[in-house]
């Protein structure tokens, strides 16, 4: 008796290379942009070099997507493997690509501005940053009609603050938010935009303090005025901030405006319950 042995034809299924790349290029977008956001933040490098690597860690997370979703199409139509490969990179490349999703809305949503305060009529003026400010920074100058009805429409709610306490502990107040924020304080000037020692801001009349800061997590730098006055019998805060970058701020200045006054809000009021 003949016996046959039937044996089964096995196809030996091909490696995907598209999902081998679409790996590789999601990794190297992830490990260049916490590269880029750690070395800016701790100012290892400039602003300008870290938008532009910015902009090339987005441009390989989207290359690395489209290679992800290539490699599953060769998967579904061929039969290739490498399926982890793919996933990983698909998972990562969109990972690398949701700030920049956020940024975009924001982009959307919030208006193109750099300079925010919480006056627009009568501003606090800077008398020292402009003088830090080279190209390709953004130059500190008055807000246009159109930026500011854009402003005021944006944000209706961001306003100067009142204060029933004394001068003098407004002052202290803020000099404590500022420290504990880490800002560096540029100086002082009086209402006539002269500079004076930063043992005079307690004294009479109205007195703008600058200060240099760096945004959290991406250190995107900005100047800040903080103008104090008395006037009926109580003490007046205004704020304006002014990107040092770009065109657009996200709405980030609006919120470091809101962060500050609110810190100073709780200052004063650990001072009076102290």
């Amino acid at each position: 008796m003949v016996s046959f042995a039937i044996r089964a034809a096995r196809i030996e299924r091909k490696p995907s290379a598209a999902a081998k790349w679409a790996g590789r290029i999601a990794w190297f977008s992830l490990v260049l942009l916490i590269t880029a956001v750690a070395l800016h933040r701790f100012g290892f490098i400039e602003t300008i070099p870290f938008f532009w690597t910015v902009v090339l860690a987005g441009g390989l997370a989207t290359l690395g997507l489209l290679t992800a979703i290539l490699a599953f199409w060769r998967m579904w139509e061929y039969g290739f493997t490498g399926f982890w490969s793919a996933f990983w990179g698909l998972l990562i490349s969109v990972l690398v690509l949701a700030p920049y999703g956020i940024a975009g809305v924001l982009y959307v949503t919030r208006p193109a501005l750099t300079d925010v305060m919480t006056d627009v009529v009568t501003p606090p003026e800077f008398a020292l940053a402009p003088a830090l400010r080279q190209p390709p920074m953004n130059p500190i100058g008055p807000l246009s009609q159109a930026a500011g009805l854009e402003h005021m429409e944006a944000y209706p709610e961001l306003a100067g603050r009142r204060y029933e306490q004394p001068r003098e502990q407004v002052m202290a107040a803020l000099m404590a938010v500022l420290d504990q924020k880490g800002w560096e304080r540029l100086g002082s000037s009086d209402e006539t935009g002269e500079v004076i020692p930063e043992e005079a801001a307690d004294g009479e009349g109205r007195t703008v303090v600058e200060a240099a800061a760096t945004a959290p997590i991406l250190g995107l730098p900005f100047d800040a005025a903080i103008r104090v006055e008395e006037r009926d019998n109580a003490t007046f805060v205004d704020m304006r901030v002014v990107s040092r970058y770009g065109s657009h701020d996200l709405g980030f200045n609006a919120m470091e405006i809101q962060s500050f006054l609110r810190d100073l809000d709780e200052a004063l009021t650990e001072m009076a319950g102290g």
